[in-house]
């Protein structure tokens, strides 16, 4: 008598029937449906900045802060490196090389804005 080893597979595809809002096919996130006009006006300007620092300093974008740090700096509009520390993912290290940059940017946006004040 032989020992016949069989190995089964049951492979299941799943249809994705709800839609997360922002969130397009290939699963990655429209911040432009999650955030508002102004606050996605900010985080195109950070984004241009975050790959400025990127550059500058040999790196990936992600490495200087992700798409999602950037939207939710945009939403919160901090005004200082402790403010940011409170955002996931942001530490001591990425606060001191990188923010400062990124408050700038807000404080710029914030100049521009029409009928904005300049108190947070």
């Amino acid at each position: 008598m032989e020992n016949n080893s069989h190995w089964a597979l049951l492979v299941e595809y799943l249809e994705k029937t709800e839609k997360i809002p922002g969130e397009n096919i290939k699963g990655k996130v429209d911040y432009k449906e999650i955030l508002n006009t102004e606050d996605f006006s900010l985080f195109s300007k950070l984004r241009e900045v975050r790959k400025k620092l990127a550059e500058e300093n040999g790196l990936p974008v992600y490495a200087v802060c992700t798409n999602e740090q950037l939207a939710e700096i945009a939403k919160r509009k901090p005004n200082s490196l402790a403010e940011c520390m409170k955002i996931d993912g942001i530490g001591q290290g990425k606060a001191e090389k990188y923010v400062p940059a990124l408050l700038e940017c807000i404080k710029s946006q914030s100049k521009d804005e029409p009928g904005a004040n300049s108190s947070f």
